[in-house]
């Protein structure tokens, strides 16, 4: 199974690739979750990917401990980055009652297993 997370402000202005992803999804080839974190209604919090990930937790788990997935983390170096990885950590915390320190290690021992990388930049 493949999860695309997409995460950009605009639909209008970057949604690279956009129509190409929903195919996909239609065709049942990926499931994909797009965030527009500017597209927000007014006056509501923005949507950021890793609150995408953190609703989706239970799916989420199962894909990376379950499947033993790859996690894929690619955009500039900001903020978002560390934000999937709390997201993650998070997840095995709840999912797996683990201790946040075991849930660290768990993130951890992805990144060293080859099944989490980050693709990032300044």
């Amino acid at each position: 199974a493949t999860t695309l997370y997409f995460s950009c402000c605009s639909k209008r202005k970057d949604h690279h690739y956009g129509t190409e992803w929903e195919t996909y999804a239609e065709s049942k080839w990926i499931t994909y979750r797009v965030a527009f974190s500017q597209d927000s209604p007014e006056g509501t919090n923005r949507t950021y990917v890793q609150d995408l990930i953190l609703k989706d937790r239970d799916c989420v788990w199962d894909l990376l401990n379950g499947q033993r997935g790859t996690l894929i983390i690619s955009r500039s170096s900001n903020k978002m980055p560390a934000a999937v990885r709390r997201a993650i950590s998070n997840i095995a915390e709840d999912c797996r009652k683990m201790l946040k320190e075991d849930a660290l290690k768990f993130v951890n021992e992805m990144e060293r297993e080859g099944r989490l990388i980050e693709e990032c930049w300044s």
